[in-house]
């Protein structure tokens, strides 16, 4: 089971007070690229900003997340990522810049199977000097995000509209139960189970050896 968790979703969702309370908790988290690169960018004035140059804000993202990514490789401790590669693609998209860089970025950096998504929210959803974004085009972006980690093949779970505490307490909860699910697949001696050749040369099952005490076919033990 991957230690990296991904919490994504539209701009004022959520995501960050999130982030803040898992880091609060103890827990390793990672800021979101977005905010980051724009920052930068101020800061030098530089061109690499939404309503400048795009296509050159949506590198610097990609170039920021893969960095993210390939740093918390190491480790053996659970990692929670505000925003990952495949928003880089959401964005590239949103812009309407190429995105086959952010594409094949996302293909190879895989993190966990499950996508923890804030759904657009508007009674939390503030503009700033930074989110521009009106609502009604966060909830748009959001449907994109969840067409882009759909076609990468992650599960995607809403996080509920509820307090940060409650929402850090469904999240953990939720990724400690695919630890436990992860623990119980592997701990079974289900999966060296074969087929025996019968005296007509068909196949036959091997009873299961594990707990189950059932027909491995009747639970997808080994290769039937």
């Amino acid at each position: 089971m991957s230690k990296n968790h991904l919490v994504t979703g539209p701009p004022g969702a959520g995501k960050t007070a999130l982030i803040a309370e898992l880091r609060a908790r103890g827990l390793d988290c990672i800021d979101e690229p977005a905010r980051r690169v724009l920052a930068e960018q101020r800061k030098i004035d530089g061109q690499g900003v939404p309503d400048r140059e795009p296509a050159l804000f949506t590198e610097l993202m990609l170039a920021t997340a893969v960095e993210d990514f390939g740093h918390r490789q190491a480790g053996s401790k659970p990692v929670f990522f505000d925003r990952g590669v495949p928003d880089i693609v959401a964005y590239a998209r949103l812009f309407g810049v190429d995105d086959r860089a952010a594409l094949q970025a996302a293909r190879r950096c895989r993190y966990g199977a499950t996508a923890f998504f804030a759904p657009p929210w508007r009674a939390i959803y503030r503009q700033d000097d930074e989110r521009k974004m009106t609502f009604d085009a966060a909830q748009r972006f959001g449907a994109i995000m969840r067409d882009v980690y759909g076609a990468l093949g992650y599960q995607i779970i809403d996080l509920p509209l509820a307090s940060i505490a409650e929402r850090a307490g469904f999240l953990l909860a939720q990724v400690a139960r695919g630890a436990s699910l992860a623990r119980t697949d592997t701990d079974h001696s289900c999966f060296r189970m074969a087929t025996i050749p019968s005296a007509t040369s068909a196949s036959t099952t091997k009873p299961c050896r594990c707990r189950h005490g059932r027909q491995a076919r009747h639970h997808g033990c080994g290769i039937v």
